[in-house]
Order: C-alpha cells, then structure tokens, then sequence
C-alpha cells in the first residue's frame, strides 16, 4: 500500500463490505479494491474475518497484534497487480515471468502477483505449474513444483521446462539434455534439444541444437525418438491438437496447419498455448527491461497490460 494506515475498526461489517459480490455463501477470496485502483486478494472466507487494523492516519493505533491481512504489498515490478494469495489455474490463463524474476499468474482478467523469483515458468492442461528458479545448480537452475501455497524444490536443474497433462514436467538443462520426470527420477531421452513444448493431448515438440533457417530445426516425440519436420525457431509451445506454435529468431510467429506453417501477423520473443487452444505472446515492444503481453484475437494479437519476458498459459 503506498500509505501508512492509522484507522481501527472492529467491527466485522466492513471486512465483509470489502468482498466482492453480494451477501451469500462465504467465498474462497477477500477482495479489497484500493483507491490508486490496485487490488489485493487475500484468502480468507466470510466467517473467518472478526475485525480488520489499519495504522499510520491520524488517530493512534490501539495495543495489540496487528491483523494478519495487514502486511506489506509486494514490490509491483512488471505486470500492474499485487497479492499474493494462492489461487487455481484457470484454462487459458497465463502465468508470467518478468526480467526481475517475478511471477505472476492472470485472473479475472487482473495480474496476481505470486510468491517467489523464477526464470522460466510451465504449466499443464491439469493445471500444474512448474518453474526453474534463481537458483544456479548443475545444469543449469533449481526446478520446483507450485503447491498451490508455497514452491517445492526437487531434484535436477533445467533452463528451460514444459509440463504434460499428467502434471509431470519434461525439461532440457544447460547442455541441451532432455529429460522427463518418471515418478521421483528424471528419465534421460535421447537427442538434444533448445526449448520444448508439451501439448494438452501429451504430444512433445522440441526445438533441437541442429541450425536451421531461422533458428533450429523443429522435432516430434514419436515415443521413441524425435522425428524432425521443416522449419526452424527458438521458441516453442504445443496447441491441444498436437501441432507446434513457433517463434523463429527473427521473432516470426508461426503455427503448424496440415503439412505447412502458417505465418501469423507481429513479432514475438516468448509465446504459451492453452489447453483449450488460447494463444499469448511476448512481444517485441520494450516496456522498461520487459516486454508486451499479447492474446491471440483470431486475426491479430491484442495487447494486455503487463509487461514479462517468458509466458506460459494452462
């Protein structure tokens, strides 16, 4: 909050005055809308709120232990939303990372920020979220698994990551390993690739450390091995038809339709496609040490508030 709060209230009308929606059943949020228009999620239901604190106006604050919902707001670099207060994974929703590290995951049509620093985000079509952190490690950084209220460390280390519908992540390390969890071990697949991708059917694409036209050459899991296809990219992600949607090193956007890709309009340094086939890109455009967010319209890119520079979308 960017004011120090004095004001002591004790009765529990106003903190149900703060939900949104009318009275009713309790509901999985608090919602409070401040007056420079950010908004805070909190996750506390109706029944349990009793009374809220508020120090720092012009009355003294009483003796006592400040509320637990009053704390600080997180740092709000990047996309334009705080809170941190864990929340499911909405089909079509975006999860980011911005240059600072921060992530952040859209809902209800407003950024959330989450907790934790991450250099690469994932999620799956059952809405498992994955993320490699700051933390250097041999092969590259630290990977861990979102609880839904805290991120847990595992073994192994990635640079780049992707997640199957089963909820099990499939990455590729610093010296362009690939390698899928199988229960509590990483199995080691053959080849080497850049970046991967995951679609919500299971089908796997990787873009490989062959140089191609425009980047790398694009390869297809086949359950044994990757079996290469035309086209070259440095970006990848996987629609839930199992085709590959592509960023080449010209930050052209492509989709594979049939046998052939199809160029699509706009530059892009990041793209994520849902389980239910919505499209977000990176874009091109500087925003501070980021760059614009954007959704797949139909026929062009509609940009969003927010800023990042790696997407991935449930």
């Amino acid at each position: 909050m960017t004011r120090p709060l004095r004001q002591f209230v004790t009765s529990a009308s106003l903190a149900l005055s703060l939900l949104v929606g009318p009275a009713g059943p309790a509901l999985a949020d608090m919602v409070i809308h401040l007056s420079n228009g950010q908004v805070v999620r909190l996750p506390y239901k109706r029944n349990e709120v009793t009374r809220i604190e508020f120090f720092g106006d012009s009355a003294e604050a009483p003796a006592g232990p400040p509320s637990p919902m009053v704390g600080p707001t997180p740092p709000l670099v990047g996309p334009p939303a705080p809170g941190t207060a864990p929340a499911a994974v909405a089909t079509g929703a975006p999860w980011v990372v911005n240059a600072q590290g921060d992530i952040y995951q859209r809902r209800g049509g407003v950024w959330q920020r989450m907790p934790g620093s991450a250099r690469d985000i994932a999620v799956g079509a059952n809405g498992a979220v994955w993320a490699t952190g700051q933390d250097s490690a041999v092969g590259g950084y630290g990977i861990y698994r979102w609880t839904g209220g805290r991120w847990d460390r595992i073994d192994g280390a990635a640079l780049r990551l992707a997640v199957a519908p089963d909820g099990m992540p499939w990455v590729v390390n610093d010296s362009g390993a690939i390698m899928r969890r199988v229960g509590s071990r990483w199995q080691v697949l053959p080849g080497a690739a850049r970046d991967i991708g995951v679609g919500a059917d299971g089908t796997v694409w990787v873009v490989g450390m062959d140089p191609s036209h425009d980047g790398f050459g694009i390869h297809r899991w086949t359950g044994a091995n990757w079996a290469r296809i035309d086209g070259g990219a440095v970006r990848i992600a996987v629609a839930p038809d199992g085709n590959p949607w592509v960023i080449t090193a010209s930050g052209q956007v492509l989709r594979r339709v049939g046998t052939a890709w199809q160029q699509l309009p706009g530059l892009a340094r990041d793209i994520g496609v849902g389980s239910d086939g919505s499209a977000w890109i990176i874009g091109t455009e500087g925003v501070g040490t980021d760059f614009g967010i954007h959704r797949w319209a139909g026929n062009a890119w509609a940009r969003v508030d927010g800023a990042a520079t790696s997407i991935t979308v449930r």
